[in-house]
């Protein structure tokens, strides 16, 4: 028999209309949970819901029930009672337009960019932002197929296509014809595993020439292991100024189309591509950025942040060496697992305390890092995808950005309201999330420090 389902009959409220009722299914879909487990007064982040989930919800609410909602929404109206009785105040459509410059110099950097091309030109280059994928690609897979797929992709990206040019100092972004263009795969062969090795890793930390070269760079390797036995392997490394976590996924699945679609064409077959149409690509947005975060929308957002950090401490952990001058990329990876029942327990948890499971255990980071470093004031940066826009979700770019999450530890707080007042930092942080972490270091004047990162302890992911 299948375990049961246990569901509060006190807080539990069943849809009453059609409208909810078709919300509900949006909500079960996102969350992967039985409709009937889910009520209109249920809150999502307590249901299991976070940043990610709540982007792809609001764009799927904006779709099928055709309502121009926020990302922002679901974050000051966790029901769906509340979310859909605040349709008329939250609903805000936002269109990013393609535009036209008079001249190239004019095509900006975004935000996010300009902080890490100032990275580049500091240190005269470096690997520390590439994202490597390294494949073992199966016997059967069709190279011809394979490469006209990748192609195909920096095609329909500009941004995998773009070198970031300069103009008496100035960034901008300069775009190269996709047909004249086309990408280049280098294909390798090795004669053993460890020069297979230092292949990968002469790829992996490849230093990038933004002025001259994609941002992306591939390899196909083939290994022969005696008696006719080739394996294949491949490496894409891309830069961060063109990608990030989100634009993983989105390579990955339209890799996968476009090289079932060349395959099916190599094998006579008929069929089209199934992939949703882009209305703007990644230089539109960071142009828009720029025009859309003026006036009262920046200052709101700018205000909220500057409350927030007013006289902000810097953490200060005590180490076992001095700590270097220069920033060190340089670290170790731990991983390890935590066991079934622990991480059930976990989740109950959160969901008993109305948190998401991120806010609990970032609630006993921040109690780490109070152990070692002796202060009461922490501030932690984590990455948000920042892709609350329909119109920016499947395009491949850098969008995402870094929250500022300042707390103030209390010793007399109830461990149960801390972790409560650390979920509520967290939803409400993420309202404010437009404000890039590269203006806000300039606006609060911070002395530049090149042993540590500006601002924050930097944490992973909502």
């Amino acid at each position: 028999l299948p375990n049961p389902e246990l569901i509060n009959i006190d807080s539990y409220v069943t849809p009453r209309n059609t409208l909810e009722e078709q919300v509900v299914g949006i909500w079960s879909e996102v969350l992967g949970l039985p409709k009937e487990t889910i009520g209109i007064q249920d809150d999502f982040f307590r249901l299991g819901g976070n940043s990610i989930l709540a982007i792809r919800l609001i764009s799927q609410m904006n779709k099928e029930i055709n309502v121009n909602l926020s990302v922002a929404s679901i974050f000051k109206n966790t029901t769906i009672l509340k979310l859909l009785s605040s349709l008329e105040d939250e609903s805000e459509e936002i269109i990013i337009s393609p535009l036209t410059v008079s001249q190239p110099k004019d095509q900006k950097l975004s935000f996010a960019q300009e902080r890490l091309w100032f990275i580049e030109k500091y240190e005269e280059g470096t690997n520390a932002y590439n994202i490597p994928m390294i494949f073992k690609v199966s016997e059967d897979t069709n190279l011809k197929a394979l490469e006209s797929a990748l192609k195909n992709i920096t095609e329909r990206h500009e941004i995998l296509r773009t070198l970031i040019k300069e103009d008496e100092g100035d960034a901008y972004q300069c775009v190269l014809d996709a047909q004249d263009n086309s990408l280049k795969i280098f294909r390798i062969k090795v004669k053993d595993q460890v020069e297979l090795e230092e292949h990968l890793q002469r790829n992996i930390n490849h230093v990038h020439d933004l002025s001259h070269e994609y941002p992306i760079r591939v390899g196909l390797y083939e290994l022969n292991t005696g008696e006719g036995i080739k394996e294949r392997y491949s490496s894409i490394i891309i830069h961060h100024i063109a990608f990030d976590g989100w634009s993983t996924e989105i390579f990955l699945k339209e890799l996968q189309e476009y090289y079932t679609y060349y395959l099916d064409r190599l094998e006579g077959k008929e069929r089209l591509l199934n992939l949703p149409e882009l209305s703007i690509q990644y230089k539109d947005f960071a142009l828009w950025q720029r025009s859309y975060l003026t006036g009262e929308k920046l200052s709101t957002q700018l205000n909220y942040w500057k409350n927030k950090l007013n006289g902000y401490e810097t953490l200060n952990l005590i180490p076992d060496l001095p700590r270097p001058q220069e920033i060190d990329y340089r670290g170790a990876d731990i991983f390890f697992e935590i066991d079934e029942a622990t991480s059930t327990n976990l989740r109950e948890l959160a969901k008993e305390l109305k948190v998401s499971l991120y806010s609990l255990l970032l609630s006993g980071y921040y109690l780490m890092l109070r152990s070692y470093s002796n202060q009461e004031d922490i501030v932690i940066g984590t990455p948000i995808a920042n892709r609350h826009y329909s119109q920016i979700e499947n395009i491949i770019g850098f969008f995402v950005n870094t929250l500022a999450l300042r707390i103030n530890i209390d010793g007399k707080e109830r461990v149960k309201d801390y972790i409560g007042r650390i979920g509520r930092e967290t939803k409400e942080a993420q309202v404010y999330q437009e404000q890039p972490i590269e203006k806000l270091i300039e606006e609060l004047s911070i002395d530049k420090d090149t042993s540590r990162h500006h601002l924050a302890s930097i944490s992973r992911g909502f």
